[in-house]
C-alpha cells in the first residue's frame, strides 16, 4: 500500500521509453498503487489541501483516526490526478497520435467508518477516462466517433478487453464484435445487483 512514491518513479522510464526514436506502435501499462491504504506519504508534493476545516459536516461523528483516512484519501485523489496529468504532458511531447485510457479498480472507499463498505454503489461505480491527442484525432476520426459514442455505454470492467486491442488498432482472429464496447454490434451484459457484501449478477451467478 501507499505506493505514490514508486508511481511517480515510473514516469521517467515512460518518458525515456517513448523517446527512444522507436516509430513501432507501443502499449505501456501503469499500475498505479497510491491510493491504496496508508496513502498518506503519495501527496506530499501538492501539499495538505484536504482538511478538517473542509467539509466538517461530512467528517462529523468519525473518530480522528477516521478522519485522517478521509482526509488522507482525498489529498492522494489529487495527487493522482496530478499523475495522470504528468502521463498526459508525455504523451503530448510525442507529437504522435496518442491515447490513453485510466480506469480504477474499485470506486472511491477511504475507510473512513472502518473497513471497506463492499455494499456501497461508490465502491462499485468505477471511474473510467480517455484522453485522446490531436495527432490521434487528426488521423483517425472514425475511431474518435466510436470512441465517444461508446463512453455513453454502461460497462463492466471485465468487459474491457476487446475494446483496449481495438483502441491501438490490433487485429485478433477469433475477437467477437459483440464483446467489443467500440462495435455498434457491442451486447454487454446484465447490470449486476449488488448485494450485503457481495455483487451478484441478475442471473444468480
Amino acid at each position: 500500500g501507499g505506493g505514490g512514491g514508486k508511481d511517480d518513479g515510473m514516469l521517467p522510464i515512460l518518458a525515456r521509453e517513448l523517446a527512444s526514436g522507436d516509430k513501432r506502435p507501443m502499449a505501456a501499462f501503469l499500475h498505479i498503487m497510491g491510493l491504496h491504504m496508508p496513502c498518506w506519504n503519495v501527496w506530499r508534493k501538492n501539499g495538505d489541501v484536504f482538511s478538517d476545516a473542509m467539509a466538517p459536516e461530512v467528517l462529523e461523528g468519525l473518530t480522528p483516526s477516521a478522519r485522517a483516512r478521509v482526509n488522507d484519501y482525498d489529498n492522494a485523489t489529487l495527487w493522482q490526478d496530478s499523475f495522470l496529468m504528468d502521463v498526459v504532458d508525455i504523451l503530448k511531447s510525442r507529437n504522435r497520435p496518442s491515447l490513453m485510457f485510466y480506469i480504477s479498480d474499485h470506486g472511491e472507499s477511504p475507510w473512513g467508518n472502518g473497513w471497506r463498505q463492499t455494499s456501497e454503489m461508490s465502491v462499485y461505480t468505477v471511474p473510467a477516462i480517455v484522453w485522446i491527442s490531436g495527432e490521434y484525432r487528426r488521423k483517425f476520426p472514425e475511431a474518435v466517433r466510436r470512441i465517444e459514442e461508446a463512453s455513453r455505454k454502461l460497462l463492466q470492467s471485465d468487459e474491457l478487453s476487446e475494446g483496449l486491442l481495438d483502441f491501438g488498432f490490433v487485429s485478433v482472429p477469433g475477437i467477437e464484435e459483440e464483446k467489443n464496447f467500440l462495435s455498434p454490434k457491442f451486447v454487454g451484459r446484465s447490470p449486476r445487483i449488488i448485494g450485503k457484501s457481495r455483487a451478484i449478477s441478475r442471473n444468480g451467478t
